[in-house]
């Protein structure tokens, strides 16, 4: 089977028939895959929450964070399972110790962010507003942050500066975001 071509079909968000994707799961049950990444991500756009058990093998310290970080997308945003995955997305916001290039904390604070567009959650938003804040963070990890607090409070995409660069914290930051976020945080 070609699993670069299914791959192509599941992100454009074509048709992966029932046979196609038995394929899929079965080479990743097999641990005999062709790239558990392209599996995974096939997987998680074609497939269902009816397959939770398999990808969440792949959720914690498989040896490479980006396949996690694969993992809490498909789990999180793809499934819409985030409330049931809502212990790992604070651990990963925290931050776990073998997310050396902070892959998943990375996707964990992209997830956040669009999760607290449409729902309050004062614990998620303290940890995000605490990484955005701290001069320890890398300015990558605090730049995530900031987007994902302008997400959360409302702002689209278009009106943002790109989430593809550094955001300079001297004279890019909305103010107006921040401050709502804190008087959220206040309440």
């Amino acid at each position: 089977m070609n699993f670069m071509e299914l791959l192509k079909r599941a992100q454009r968000h074509e048709n992966i028939t029932a046979a196609e994707l038995s394929e899929v799961i079965r080479s990743l049950e097999s641990g005999q895959s062709f790239d558990v990444y392209t599996l995974l991500e096939i997987l998680g756009r074609a497939g269902s929450p009816k397959h939770r058990r398999l990808m969440e093998r792949y959720l914690h310290d498989v040896g490479d964070p980006q396949i996690s970080a694969l993992a809490l997308m498909a789990l999180c945003s793809w499934w819409e399972l985030i409330n049931a995955y809502r212990g790992e997305l604070i651990s990963f916001l925290i931050g776990v110790d073998w997310d050396a290039g902070d892959y998943v904390k990375l996707q964990a604070i992209g997830i956040a962010g669009e999760y607290l567009r449409k729902n309050e959650d004062g614990e998620i938003l303290k940890i995000l507003y605490g990484v955005f804040s701290s001069e320890t963070e890398r300015l990558l990890v605090r730049s995530a942050a900031y987007h994902a607090l302008c997400r959360s409070d409302g702002v689209e995409w278009r009106d943002m500066l790109p989430a593809s660069r550094v955001v300079d914290f001297s004279k890019e930051i909305n103010h107006g975001v921040i401050s709502r976020v804190e008087k959220k945080l206040c309440t």
